[in-house]
Order: C-alpha cells, then sequence, then structure tokens
C-alpha cells in the first residue's frame, strides 16, 4: 500500500514535465486533451488484460450492505483516519497549487523551470511513501507516524510561507513538507485492512 499511495504524486508530476511544451500549442486545453489521451490509453490497457483479473467467490455470508456501512461509519478510527488525511491532501493540495504560481508570477521564473521544480516537489512525496511503508512493516505506530507527519508538514508549511527566509530555503521546505507527508498516505491506507470487514 506504500507503493500504491505513490501513484497519484508520480501521475501528477508526469503531467506536469510535458506541460510546458503543450501550453504553447494548446494552453490548458491542450494539456487537458493530453490527460485524456492517457486515461484512454489506461482504459484501453485495462479493458484489454481484464481476462487477467479474476474476483474470488465470497467466501461466506456478507452482512447486507447498509448494515456493513451503519457498522464501519459507527467506528471512530475511519473517521480519525479521515481526517488525517483530510488536513495532509489539503496542504498537499494547496502547496501543488501555490508553488508553480509563486514562482511563475512572483519569481517570473521560465515555464520549463517552474514546471520542473514543481515536478521534484511533486515527485518527493514518492519516497516518503515507499518510506512510510517501509516503517510500517517494521512495526511503527501508524498513529504516531500520521501525527508526526502532519505536525512536521504543518510547521514546514509555516516556513514555506516565511517571506523573511530566502527563496532556496523556501523550496527546500516544500520538498520536505512533499516528502514528509508521504508518511500520511501510506500509513491511513494501510489502516485499511483493519477495517475490511466492514
Amino acid at each position: 500500500l506504500g507503493i500504491c499511495s505513490g501513484y497519484l504524486p508520480a501521475g501528477v508530476a508526469i503531467v506536469m514535465l510535458p506541460a510546458p511544451l503543450v501550453m504553447p500549442l494548446g494552453g490548458w486545453r491542450g494539456l487537458w486533451l493530453l490527460t485524456l489521451a492517457m486515461l484512454l490509453l489506461a482504459t484501453a490497457a485495462l479493458w484489454r488484460s481484464r481476462p487477467a483479473y479474476r474476483i474470488a467467490a465470497p467466501g461466506g455470508r456478507d452482512p447486507h450492505p447498509v448494515a456493513a456501512a451503519r457498522e464501519a461509519l459507527a467506528q471512530p478510527e475511519p473517521w480519525l483516519l479521515a481526517a488525517a488525511m483530510t488536513c495532509w491532501t489539503l496542504q498537499h493540495y494547496a502547496l501543488i497549487i501555490w508553488l508553480p504560481t509563486f514562482l511563475h508570477e512572483q519569481r517570473d521564473l521560465a515555464s520549463h523551470l517552474v514546471a520542473l521544480l514543481s515536478c521534484l516537489m511533486v515527485l518527493a512525496n514518492v519516497p516518503g511513501n515507499l518510506i512510510g511503508g517501509s516503517l510500517l512493516q517494521r512495526h511503527f505506530h501508524r498513529g504516531n507516524l500520521i501525527a508526526g507527519a502532519n505536525l512536521a508538514t504543518g510547521l514546514c508549511g509555516l516556513g514555506i510561507f516565511a517571506e523573511a527566509l530566502p527563496d532556496l530555503a523556501r523550496y527546500a521546505l516544500c520538498l520536505l513538507l512533499s516528502f514528509i507527508g508521504g508518511l500520511v498516505p501510506a500509513s491511513v491506507l494501510s489502516s485499511s485492512a483493519s477495517y475490511a470487514r466492514t
């Protein structure tokens, strides 16, 4: 699940890299069309490989879907995990949106450099996810990883928006926020095994 949680930042980075090349040709619409083409290719590949996927027959009596949903929603842990994931997601997406805008409009960097620096920031999240999965396999407590990562990313955010810091330090904090934040999705997704029955 640490590997699985790394797919999103890797996918975002893959789209960010060609953006400066596509934008002059078709603007944001061209980028959307490129993304759509990639989605259609992925869909076609999945459709072609469907014979390889087998759904296991149910091994017992499953509870009624409404009863299962009620049982799951009555537990506090999934709500807490959802809140932790929401906090992390808001931080990361705010940074993904803010950084390119800041670099382009405030620092007047060239589009290809903005895309590269933004892409590196997003990619820093991938090893964080992998390390999160590895730490969980080594029996680090999931709650400690989530709380520690959210605290660290919050502190990084304070530094990122502190105009007194030099730009290089602020960018380094962007990389650190993205990297450390990878512990959160890996930890939250790994907890699904605890609640899979419901």
